[in-house]
């Protein structure tokens, strides 16, 4: 399915939710999934404000989750009357993203949807872990007798997202394998392949009706005039960042975050040659600094320079983003993956090295 088809397939979805009658079998007519960042917090409010959907906020409490995210669900749900679920299982989400972290990056791609498309495979462990969080949803709102499930990603994400629960449980299973999705999952997810797919909730990303009206901005500005809440990007982000910096420059030698600054470069937010050159500055700070067993009271003004740079107009987010990645081994210590994590560092500096001495053998001689 090419992007053309995918957002159709997105609208045709968003339009049969929001003309929809109010279901008779359950409480709810949608599951909102509330992350505590600024796309979720926003789109509850709004819908809550302007439409007579009953709506049940719904949170799969993280282990990765911000303290500021946190803080966040806790004041939006006080802040709009509507009912509110949580649920967890840190054992099971920590199993998982281990499993992701140290498989081989030789790894089948995980298929973006229906055809021949595929996520870039830097994204594999974000692509994981938000089907796996879709698929916990749906399998909520199946609990409740609720038709459709709400996912709040922007307008850039929601294209690299699978709607059809089917499909996801199927991309899961390809990369994990189905014996360990039961160990995750019990056998929800076979039970899920035997229903027909009219019978399972769908999954709707409202933001499609803000296709051309999307801004960041905005929504902040929205959410701050809405009562005490921590609305930035950076602040309320998955504190694995750090590390899926480094899974993707050590697998696959790139940015994690290219496709969206090459949208910002086009856009004139940014210029081109200011993000590859802060780009350069943070893998270096990502795969050498960072990875220290003891950083030096040097690094860490190193560290520390670098998210100001980054973030110039926000405190805030400078700190966040500063004490993220002074937390990238302890987040992997944490997780188990710090061993992989000491080893593969080691094999990325020979690598490099390598690499080196390779592009200048021709200008100085085999010798060198």
């Amino acid at each position: 399915m090419d992007y053309v088809e995918k957002y159709t397939a997105i609208v045709d979805h968003y339009e049969k939710f929001m003309s929809s009658p109010q279901v008779s079998e359950g409480e709810y007519d949608c599951l909102l999934m509330l992350s505590g960042g600024k796309d979720s917090m926003y789109m509850l409010n709004k819908l809550k404000s302007e439409t007579p959907k009953r709506i049940i906020a719904y949170t799969y409490d993280l282990p990765y989750e911000s303290r500021n995210a946190i803080k966040n669900i806790k004041e939006i749900s006080r802040l709009i009357d509507g009912d509110y679920i949580s649920f967890s299982s840190y054992s099971k989400h920590k199993q998982l993203m281990r499993k992701v972290f140290l498989s081989d990056k030789n790894n089948t791609p995980l298929p973006l949807s229906r055809g021949d498309s595929q996520f870039r495979a830097e994204k594999t462990p974000c692509a994981i872990c938000s089907s796996y969080l879709i698929a916990s949803a749906c399998f909520m709102a199946m609990n409740l007798k609720i038709p459709y499930v709400l996912y709040c990603a922007d307008p850039i994400q929601m294209l690299g997202v699978e709607t059809d629960l089917k499909k996801v449980i199927e991309l899961l299973a390809s990369h994990l394998g189905w014996d360990f999705l039961d160990e995750l999952m019990g056998k929800k997810a076979h039970r899920v392949m035997e229903i027909d797919s009219k019978d399972l909730p769908s999954v709707v990303f409202p933001y499609v009706a803000m296709m051309n009206s999307y801004d960041k901005e905005s929504i902040i500005k929205e959410l701050e005039r809405l009562g005490k809440l921590l609305p930035s990007s950076m602040g309320t982000m998955c504190s694995l960042y750090p590390i899926l910096e480094y899974y993707s420059y050590k697998n696959y030698d790139c940015c994690i975050d290219s496709l969206e600054y090459a949208v910002s470069a086009r856009k004139g937010v940014s210029s081109r040659d200011t993000l590859i050159r802060l780009t350069g500055e943070y893998k270096k700070i990502i795969m050498e600094i960072a990875v220290k067993a003891q950083l030096s009271d040097h690094d860490k003004t190193i560290i520390r320079r670098f998210a100001d740079k980054v973030h110039p107009n926000s405190e805030t987010d400078a700190e966040a983003m500063y004490r993220q990645i002074i937390s990238l081994r302890s987040v992997a210590h944490e997780l188990g993956i710090f061993d992989d994590l000491v080893a593969n560092t080691a094999a990325y500096k020979k690598a490099e090295e390598e690499k080196f001495l390779n592009s200048v053998k021709g200008e100085i001689g085999e010798d060198f």
